[in-house]
């Protein structure tokens, strides 16, 4: 690196100096928009202190900007070639009526042993709770009384991507066997399709554009509140380097899920972006669906941020 200027402020007992680059005001610039105020300043006096080490070369170690929650805007390598370790704990996943993603977690023994074929049962208040509350809810006539079996659809057994000791099944629901519950989302869905092609011997494809907010955790007068990640404008370039190594791990989550993405980019929503998946066969289309949710929303938690699916 190269040194264009350089300025020093004596004092009685102190000595302070600026090297200023050109080099380092393209660096600063380039990350200060995703900063808060002290991050930004803590990574100037790093970046002032480096340059100092080396015009005058001082063996010191230079730590004052903790970065592990803030995204760069390099590209972070992904490992693909990881070694995988034993599975420890299965998640049964349904979606209930509200589109809230719900598990109950097995160890793996117990779901080899009884879980695979048995499935394990569920109060049918469990279809009927809202995105607010953990209670059915009004009008929905289900209540904490009876139970539905959760049985796994092997079909749908893949590998977590970010929990590499766990697995992830969706779950049809049974009242008991052969006999599937009126309310399962995957059973009606199956009907329908069933149905299409019966009787008009056509093929159901779906295809979705998954839209998502990423927001990050900010401190106003000592509260917590959530704030849209950056406020760049539709498809803008600049969101998207902020973005990257968060979108990579995404897509190459979705990748080992065998579930193909076929363009992502900033949306016009302040932190909002947009994945479009392939279209497919509309019950493999809704099980992609679930997963990709569940990818995008854990990958956001590895970076200390919120994904969030609601409406802007």
């Amino acid at each position: 690196m190269k040194f264009n200027s350089k300025c020093w402020f004596t004092g009685t007992s102190y000595c302070v100096y600026i090297l200023a680059t050109s080099e380092f005001k393209i660096e600063l610039l380039a990350v200060v928009p995703y900063l808060s105020i002290t991050e930004a300043l803590d990574a100037a006096k790093d970046i002032f202190a480096e340059n100092a080490k080396r015009f005058y070369k001082i063996n010191v170690a230079v730590k004052s900007f903790d970065s592990k929650n803030v995204i760069s805007p390099n590209f972070v390598k992904i490992e693909t070639n990881t070694p995988q370790r034993d599975v420890v704990l299965v998640r049964l996943v349904w979606v209930d009526a509200s589109g809230q993603h719900r598990c109950r977690v097995i160890p793996e023994k117990r779901f080899k042993d009884s879980v695979k074929k048995n499935g394990v049962g569920l109060t049918v208040a469990c279809m009927a709770m809202s995105s607010a509350t953990d209670g059915p809810a009004v009008g929905t006539n289900l209540s904490a009384v009876g139970e539905i079996r959760l049985i796994p659809d092997l079909s749908t057994k893949c590998r977590i991507p970010w929990a590499t000791q766990e697995e992830m099944v969706l779950a049809d629901m049974y009242l008991k066997p052969g006999e599937a519950w009126e309310y399962c989302p995957k059973e009606a869905l199956r009907r329908v399709s069933k149905v299409l092609k019966d009787e008009f011997n056509l093929v159901m494809n779906a295809g979705f554009e998954i839209e998502f907010f990423l927001l990050k955790s900010v401190l106003r007068e000592g509260k917590e509140e959530w704030v849209p990640f950056d406020t760049t404008p539709y498809c803008s370039t600049s969101s998207f380097d902020a973005a990257s190594p968060l979108l990579h791990e995404v897509v190459a989550a979705l990748e080992s899920l065998n579930i193909t993405v076929e363009q992502l980019h900033a949306e016009s929503g302040k932190g909002q972006f947009e994945l479009a998946l392939g279209y497919t066969e509309c019950t493999v289309a809704a099980n992609n669906l679930i997963f990709t949710r569940e990818v995008i929303r854990a990958v956001a938690r590895k970076y200390g941020l919120l994904a969030t699916f609601v409406p802007k």
